[in-house]
């Protein structure tokens, strides 16, 4: 629901990889460090090689809203690269980072030389707009309950190999981030993850919330949609 990108393009890290390094510059980002601004017109093809960043957008009142999450592996570009328009959202690493960038005119040359390279970043960028959909969708036509598991789902470090029963989150979800990801208030957050207690959906560990693979045994929006 809310990671990108998905497995499908693991085959595609060491690809971007060596064509980031070779090309680029690295760049290191300690957690909560704004890699691009909102409004700002910037023209940076960016490849995350370790870390996990989030895009947010905020309103005139700076009201944040998290959009995604973007972990290693994904390329992302300053919206002003291709179509000289200004940064819809901001860039913020959540945990440490390091992230290769092009700049706009490495990274036209090797869209218009590079065939291999066009591909491979129109199929993570026709992949990024069909999440956003699906994004969409779930808001549009999910319960708040419903909308909650996929939530959960997303963020569980689940693995098909694995037989642990309880499951750790890629990143620390507090109820305000819940609440803002959701559009809903904490009070509801916080009713809704009692009940899932009482479920055995989660349970705590220390300050850790841990998700139980029952959260797989049902099928989901994301898996039908």
């Amino acid at each position: 629901m809310l990671f990108f990108p998905t497995e499908k393009f693991l085959d595609d890290f060491d690809y971007f990889t060596q064509i980031f390094s070779k090309n680029g510059y690295r760049k290191i980002l300690k957690p909560e460090t704004v890699n691009t601004v909102q409004d700002a017109m910037s023209n940076r093809l960016y490849f995350i090689y370790k870390g996990i960043i989030k895009i947010v957008i905020r309103n005139e009142y700076c009201d944040e809203k998290i959009m995604v999450f973007f972990r290693e592996g994904c390329v992302y570009e300053d919206m002003g690269l291709f179509s000289e328009l200004p940064n819809p959202s901001s860039s913020i690493s959540v945990t440490d980072c390091e992230v290769y960038y092009l700049n706009k005119d490495k990274a036209i040359e090797l869209f218009l030389t590079d065939s291999e390279f066009a591909l491979k970043l129109m199929r993570q960028a026709c992949a990024k707009h069909y999440y956003t959909f699906k994004r969409v969708a779930s808001i549009s036509f999910l319960n708040v309950e419903e909308r909650l598991t996929l939530l959960l789902k997303s963020v569980s470090n689940y693995n098909t190999t694995s037989q642990d029963e309880w499951l750790e989150p890629k990143i620390k979800l507090t109820h305000e981030c819940m609440s803002e990801i959701l559009n809903v208030n904490r009070t509801t957050i916080s009713r809704l993850l009692c009940e899932y207690y009482k479920r055995g959906i989660i349970k705590k560990q220390g300050k850790k919330i841990l998700f139980s693979r029952k959260i797989y045994e049902q099928p989901s929006f994301e898996e039908t949609f």
